[in-house]
């Protein structure tokens, strides 16, 4: 006489499975909440004069994992949300694998507004980094496996 039990290989399987889609989404959601975050800090900055918008409007963030895009957002009107979603999908397709986050500021003169000593999106992403590994730590710590 022994334990029989009242569970299948494939039903073992079917929770796994369950269980690291919840881990993927709820990953996915620390990664936009903080990309949300980018955004509204870097916007709210106003250390520059953004005269065509298009420099605000380039600011944004895209979430992707394993190379594929997750969620994104941008700004809207004139060519600031495009160059910000090119820039975004060049550096995240540098990174192998896994999950990516990736802020940009994306109009070419990004970096010389930066270089001049004002902040477009210096200080939003290193406030983001912050939030995003305590997000992640408490998630990992939380999260039942």
């Amino acid at each position: 006489m022994g334990i029989t039990p009242n569970f299948t290989r494939a039903d073992v399987r079917n929770a796994i499975k369950a269980k690291i889609v919840q881990y993927r989404n709820a990953v996915t959601n620390r990664l936009q909440y903080a990309g949300e975050q980018f955004i509204n800090l870097a916007r709210s900055v106003d250390t520059y004069t953004d005269r065509t918008g298009n420099l605000r409007n380039s600011i944004g963030y895209m979430i992707l994992y394993n190379g594929k895009v997750k969620a994104q957002s941008f700004g809207s009107g004139g060519k600031g949300p495009k160059e910000g979603k090119k820039i975004a999908k060049q550096i995240a397709l540098e990174i192998p694998g896994g999950f990516v986050l990736v802020g940009v500021a994306g109009m070419n003169y990004a970096a010389a507004v930066e270089a001049r000593g004002k902040d477009v999106i210096t200080g939003s992403s290193q406030e983001v980094e912050v939030l995003l590994k305590r997000a992640l730590r408490n998630l990992n710590k939380n999260f039942n496996v």
